[in-house]
């Protein structure tokens, strides 16, 4: 059967008799595109953004989404016992935080922008099922503890090739502090429990007026608050002396993204319940990482199919959706690689992920470039295997199915697609049913 060229029917059932003299007169084979799908846009009420290792932080504007941000705290460790001999005159010289860039971002990093560092002025508490989420965040010190103003180059290397850093400069009376404790022996900086009480974790915020890029930072071993000193009085003179005090652990570090929504075609997504029809939304559906946007797609009449023929077997079912012309570039608005499919219920919570029947790895959404005219590109799923268990159990009126930005990268991603559904055009949801019939 794969040797058949099986047309399409867009008006209803046709019959074909193509390959007659290797199947039977009373079998057709059929490519059906007609069904009726409903889509929307929903948004999840959180998603667990800690225990990931990524420090990620930005703002952006964009011309769909509204207003997007990032911003992530983190504990900050002692790094040992840290001592200094009076003797020895110590002297203060620089406090920096250094971190790397971890080559991924989303936006234009062409702009200008600034990023602060604030200190965290409440404990870093675990949620009870131990996360914090998308939508966490705790009370932060309204001064900076400092502040830098630059062009972010994520995939820029240093001469030997080793990843470039980012080094921002903090409040020196705070270093001056920590070098005096250190001088005094205080307990703050003898025990992490002390210093954690001391310090609670730090944020990283972007400026208010930014619209620029959210930029995702290594943080395993390379997030560091560096304390600079020198010694004038002891066999270290004249060298360039420091201590570490090393990111927390990664459970306690995670990202707040937010979306400000005001005068766009989703200001009135707020809700997990609520979803906005693409008819209300001029024929687009929306997805989006860190904040939780998703497309949902209802298929009432999927289990029509058993009904055709006294019998019939399913052979190929895919799912085919078109990213919106104008909505994407190479640049800034990227496209994602690929997608996520799981079900879902009424309430649009995220059920079971759909995967490979034959590897068990996650569904995956298949994309083709339309090269020549750059307007009929296209993802496909292959949901052969969760129609066919409709046809055998079934359709549940509360079930759906929401495509996603893929769960490996939901959250730490703010990768995002708008997505057309206008039926009176070619570019809209489709469902591609091959079907073996027999009269």
């Amino acid at each position: 059967m794969s040797i058949f060229f099986v047309s399409c029917n867009s008006d209803g059932f046709e019959e074909h008799e193509l390959g007659g003299n290797l199947i039977d007169n009373s079998t057709d084979v059929r490519l059906i595109d007609t069904f009726t799908i409903n889509a929307s846009t929903v948004i999840l009420d959180s998603i667990p953004t800690s225990g990931y290792g990524n420090m990620i932080v930005g703002r952006y504007i964009d011309p769909y989404l509204g207003v997007v941000s990032a911003n992530s705290y983190t504990k900050i460790g002692l790094g040992g016992s840290f001592k200094l001999e009076a003797n020895d005159d110590p002297i203060f010289d620089s406090l920096i935080l250094v971190t790397y860039y971890n080559q991924s971002y989303y936006g234009d990093t062409t702009k200008l922008q600034t990023i602060h560092i604030h200190k965290v002025l409440e404990e870093i508490e675990l949620e009870d099922d131990g996360n914090l989420y998308n939508v966490s965040s705790f009370e932060i010190d309204p001064e900076p503890l400092g502040s830098k103003t630059f062009r972010p180059r994520p995939y820029r290397t240093d001469d030997d090739g080793s990843w470039y850093n980012l080094r921002i400069e903090l409040d020196p009376v705070f270093g001056e502090d920590l070098i005096q404790k250190a001088i005094d022996r205080d307990e703050i900086l003898n025990g992490s429990a002390e210093w954690e009480n001391f310090l609670q974790g730090i944020a990283f915020r972007p400026a208010d007026d930014n619209d620029a890029a959210i930029l995702n930072f290594r943080t395993a071993d390379t997030l560091n608050i560096r304390l600079y000193y020198h010694e004038t009085s002891s066999d270290n003179s004249g060298k360039v002396l420091y201590h570490d005090f090393p990111v927390g652990a990664s459970s306690y570090m995670f990202t707040n993204f937010n979306t400000d929504r005001t005068g766009t075609l989703l200001e009135d997504l707020v809700e997990q319940e609520f979803d906005i029809k693409s008819e209300d939304t001029n024929d687009l559906t929306f997805m989006q990482g860190g904040v939780g946007i998703m497309t949902k797609l209802e298929i009432p009449h999927l289990d029509e199919l058993a009904k055709i023929g006294l019998s019939g077997s399913l052979l190929k079912a895919e799912l085919v959706f078109y990213p919106a012309q104008s909505t994407y570039d190479e640049d800034i608005f990227r496209l994602p690689s690929t997608f996520n499919v799981f079900t879902s219920d009424d309430e649009n919570n995220m059920l079971t992920a759909l995967t490979n029947p034959l590897t068990g790895s996650l569904l995956s959404a298949t994309f083709f470039e339309d090269v020549e005219y750059d307007e009929g590109s296209y993802f496909t799923f292959d949901i052969t295997n969760y129609v066919n268990t409709i046809l055998d159990t079934g359709i549940d009126d509360e079930e759906s199915l929401l495509i996603s930005i893929p769960s490996s990268t939901l959250s730490t991603s703010m990768e995002r697609m708008v997505l057309t559904n206008d039926d009176k055009t070619d570019f809209e949801f489709k469902l591609k049913a091959t079907y073996v019939i027999q009269k």
